[in-house]
């Protein structure tokens, strides 16, 4: 068991004197009384099992709380409290709309002197009593990382437990972090007990007489217990789209983007910076004017296939098309048959300053997407790169068989040595590649009609199995391999892969950013429904986030006629409604 703070072992003695609620509600199996005591508001959850969630709604450490006024308010109450901090006012309600209770409480201070925030604690207290504090056992199955959705998911493991989601809207906390200059990453996560939300630590003061919103949350709380990462995931994607919907958003603006198109291709075009030039062919530069780094064929695909998409939507032919497609034969390497990451005629150009800067080293999920657009044009008709498909299909299967469906970072590609194991220390490799690489055998399975890639893309895809939220190594890389999950569930009728897709499609969700950062540098940009591209990047990333916003559009495409969970449609179509903001 972890320790308690003082302010836990202070708030559980409190619970040993609760009198009469303010309001009492029962929902199913769930019970739910709002109290007060000498310095907070209380909702006290009766969980299935017996057990106690409470949830602060309200604090004034070492002070006072003095009831003004309590009123009923929909589906709840709304309580104004005068304090020696200053005034709050709390509302709290219950939603019973459906089997899934939820709570939803916000609460605004107005502080009577300017207040500092050295420290706030977790909002969140579990025990199996109520008069003493006696801990129950529970898992954290996922939590907030860096600046992502503030978010706890977790199940309570006792006996006719219950799973619950909790979900804080911290876009309503933008002034107060504006106010105090504080960042709202990592906010919500804590360790059990003690669970939840805390207010950042302060640098500056909030101002006097100046309401803010300091708490602004939601819980779905549900009997479910889920017994495998497959369960994890699908109660994850429902629970979550339930309180999506209670979510304030912001509204989509119109973007020109045709016009946005137009700049960018003239700028691609146009600039000398895109392009270097080998034994007399030009390929396009991974990073603007870096002459440094070879060419990848990453990089040549990843912007050809878009432009060809663009030649058949606006009927305008190219010549950069046909300048990228020459040079893709020159990345072939003869003597392992395989697509090379590095052009081969400029790999001495690589200084080894990063791992994967060494000749012949490969990233793995790096030869699956080349692969992966080499084969979208081989099936729209282009035999260059059907060749070099099935030219290097095999190596891409020895390769799989050899590290047995789990790769590593990095690799040797003559030797299949490899440079760099793991992600980071006890982390394993990069997960997804597995499922990137069940589409590419599905995509040769559809050129060739042998069933040998179909068999290999099972293969594949049963070693993600266990993995639940960790699948997520790369964003585009977990999108295609949810596509590709489902497109085996289409071609073998095993549910086992539309749950291994649900997995996929959930590791995405909680790399999301579902509040606005409406302060700092933030005012400036719009964040909400934002993809993180790593799982522990702190940063987002243009090129990862469209490539998920077209994996998902094909997704829903190979859906139809499915009847996949109603929350992976509302979720799929509202990250791409925020994408194009």
């Amino acid at each position: 068991m972890n320790g308690l703070s003082p302010w836990a072992v202070s708030a559980y003695s409190d619970f040993a004197d609760l009198k009469t609620p303010f309001l009492a509600i029962e929902a199913g199996k769930f019970s739910f009384n709002i109290y007060q005591t000498r310095d907070s508001v209380w909702v006290r959850c009766l969980l299935p099992s017996g057990c106690y969630m409470f949830v602060r709604a309200a604090f004034n450490p070492g002070g006072w709380f003095e009831l003004e006024s309590s009123k009923p308010a929909a589906s709840g109450i709304k309580l104004v409290i005068n304090s020696s901090v200053g005034r709050f006012d709390c509302n709290i309600q219950m939603l019973l709309d459906n089997s899934i209770p939820k709570l939803r409480f916000q609460t605004k201070i107005t502080p009577s002197e300017e207040l500092q925030f050295p420290y706030w604690p977790k909002d969140l207290l579990f025990s199996t009593k109520q008069t003493k504090f006696e801990t129950n056992e529970g898992k954290v199955h996922a939590s907030q990382y860096g600046t992502r959705t503030g978010f706890i998911y977790l199940t309570e493991d006792h006996t006719n437990g219950a799973t619950i989601l909790y979900l804080h809207n911290l876009t309503a906390l933008s002034p107060f972090c504006d106010q105090t200059e504080t960042s709202l990453s990592d906010s919500v996560g804590g360790n059990w007990p003690e669970l939840g939300f805390s207010l950042p630590t302060t640098k500056k003061p909030l101002e006097a007489g100046v309401q803010v919103v300091i708490a602004d949350a939601m819980i779905a709380f549900s009997e479910e217990i889920p017994t495998n990462e497959n369960e994890v995931s699908k109660l994850y994607l429902n629970l979550l789209a339930e309180l999506y919907r209670l979510l304030p958003k912001p509204e989509t603006q119109y973007v020109d983007w045709p016009d946005i198109l137009k700049k960018g291709l003239k700028d691609l075009i146009e600039s000398p910076g895109c392009w270097s030039q080998v034994a007399g062919h030009k390929y396009l530069n991974a990073y603007v004017s870096d002459y440094q780094t070879p060419p990848e064929i990453m990089v040549q695909l990843a912007v050809l296939l878009p432009l060809l998409d663009y030649g058949e939507w606006s009927g305008e032919q190219l010549d950069i098309v046909k300048i990228i497609k020459d040079g893709l034969t020159s990345f072939y390497d003869n003597d392992l048959n395989t697509i090379m990451r590095w052009l081969p005629a400029a790999e001495d150009k690589l200084q080894g300053e990063e791992e994967q800067k060494v000749p012949k080293v490969m990233d793995s999920w790096y030869l699956h997407h080349p692969l992966l657009n080499l084969s979208r044009l081989a099936l729209k008709g282009d035999k260059v790169a059907e060749g070099l498909f099935l030219g290097s299909v095999d190596f891409a299967i020895k390769v799989a068989r050899h590290f047995n469906y789990k790769w590593p970072v990095f690799y040797k590609m003559d030797t299949l040595e490899v440079i760099k194991a793991e992600t980071a220390e006890g982390k394993g490799g990069e997960k997804d590649v597995a499922g990137i690489y069940c589409h590419v055998m599905l995509q040769a399975y559809e050129l060739t009609n042998k069933r040998s890639y179909l068999q290999e893309a099972e293969r594949a895809a049963k070693t993600l199995e266990g993995y639940g939220f960790e699948v997520f190594y790369q964003a585009n890389n977990t999108a295609f391999a949810a596509g590709a999950l489902l497109r085996l569930y289409k071609l073998t009728n095993n549910d086992l892969y539309l749950d291994l897709s649900y997995m996929c499609l959930a590791s995405i969700f909680r790399n999301t950013q579902l509040w606005d950062c409406n302060y700092g540098y933030g005012k400036n940009c719009p964040k909400f429904f934002s993809l993180y591209p790593l799982n522990d990047a702190p940063y987002t990333a243009v090129y990862e986030e469209q490539e998920v916003f077209c994996a998902l559009h094909d997704y829903l495409k190979h859906a139809q006629g499915v009847e996949i969970l109603p929350s992976v449609r509302l979720l799929i179509a509202e990250f791409i409604r925020y994408l194009v903001d």
